[in-house]
């Protein structure tokens, strides 16, 4: 499989089933409701965590608003943005357990990209080890 996507000048859309899968964003600024443009910061986290090895299968999600369009409450990590910062979230699901996730931070404007990713992970092993609503790894 490997040689297809060499001969083809491309690489696979998902690297590996125990990655980050995609990173979705909502187009904030064109939108008129969006409270911050979140395109750039989509776009820096799609390029510095794509493809980087989760436990499972992981989907990010940024809004430019509360609105969360593009399904942010539903994606294992979100940001949604407001007029104060940035709200992270993890654990949302769409699945077969459905749940709205949880706020691991608030007001995080000029909190790096890399803190987010080690919150979500510590939240998700955390939770892992204690929650029933979830499923396990």
């Amino acid at each position: 499989m490997e040689k297809a996507w060499e001969d083809l000048g491309m690489e696979p859309g998902v690297r590996s089933a125990y990655s980050v899968k995609n990173v979705e964003i909502c187009p904030a600024g064109f939108c008129k409701r969006a409270k911050q443009n979140t395109l750039p910061l989509g776009m820096r986290l799609e390029k510095r965590f794509y493809g980087a090895p989760t436990p499972n299968r992981t989907k990010i999600g940024v809004a430019g608003c509360l609105n969360a369009c593009g399904s942010v409450n539903a994606k294992d990590i979100g940001v949604l943005a407001d007029p104060d910062g940035c709200i992270v979230v993890a654990g949302g699901s769409a699945g077969y357990h459905p749940r709205l996730p949880d706020r691991i931070a608030e007001n995080s404007l000029k909190m790096k990209p890399s803190i987010w990713w080690k919150l979500f992970m510590i939240t998700t092993v955390n939770t892992l080890k204690w929650e029933k609503n979830l499923v396990p790894l």
